[in-house]
């Protein structure tokens, strides 16, 4: 299924993941500055940079083709 798996992100400062499976959409978002293992997902307490991260990556994935964008959510 195309539109199911995780895309994601890097930034110096972040690393962005969305990852989607049957009927569930999760979030994550590490500070790689301060937590470089990513043990803490922060993506509750970030919602801009949230915001900011999804939108760049929506436009990547559309830019490349990327069947998976199809399946997003709101």
């Amino acid at each position: 299924h195309p539109h199911l798996g995780n895309r994601g992100l890097r930034t110096h400062e972040h690393t962005f993941v969305v990852q989607r499976g049957d009927g569930s959409e999760r979030v994550f978002l590490f500070d790689n500055v301060s937590d470089p293992y990513q043990m803490e997902n922060v993506a509750d307490s970030r919602p801009a940079t949230v915001q900011a991260l999804s939108d760049e990556l929506k436009a990547c994935l559309k830019r490349a083709g990327d069947p998976w964008i199809a399946g997003q959510r709101p």
